[in-house]
């Protein structure tokens, strides 16, 4: 995907992630698959897709993340255990990234669902 970009465009300017996917069930009730799913999607497919642009951003010294997140990754319900687990998984990758210098020239942002409402 990241390639065909390049190739077609000559850069990869923006990677937005919108992911979000969820399960409810408390802590005791939760299957491990349902778990499984909502992290696979919420926060591996986030970082997998991250890294993926990094090489072509850092080439070209420039590039913009956004990873929209969700309240949850603060408060958390009872029964959305796993999604609010993935949410804050999320925000802690997106401020390591940053701070590791992932990308020179770069702006990595974290967003809560709640504030594009």
């Amino acid at each position: 995907m990241v390639a065909r970009c390049v190739a077609e465009l000559g850069r990869v300017d923006i990677l937005v992630t919108v992911a979000g996917v969820v399960s409810k069930g408390s802590a005791e009730a939760l299957e491990e698959t349902e778990w499984d799913r909502v992290i696979n999607v919420n926060m591996k497919g986030v970082f997998l897709s991250c890294q993926a642009v990094i090489p072509a951003m850092r080439a070209q010294k420039s590039g913009r993340i956004i990873n929209i997140g969700s309240v949850n990754a603060y408060i958390g319900e009872p029964k959305l255990l796993a999604y609010a687990a993935s949410k804050g998984a999320l925000m802690t990758l997106t401020k390591n990234l940053e701070n590791h210098g992932v990308l020179l020239h770069k702006e990595l942002s974290y967003l809560h669902s709640s504030f594009l409402r």
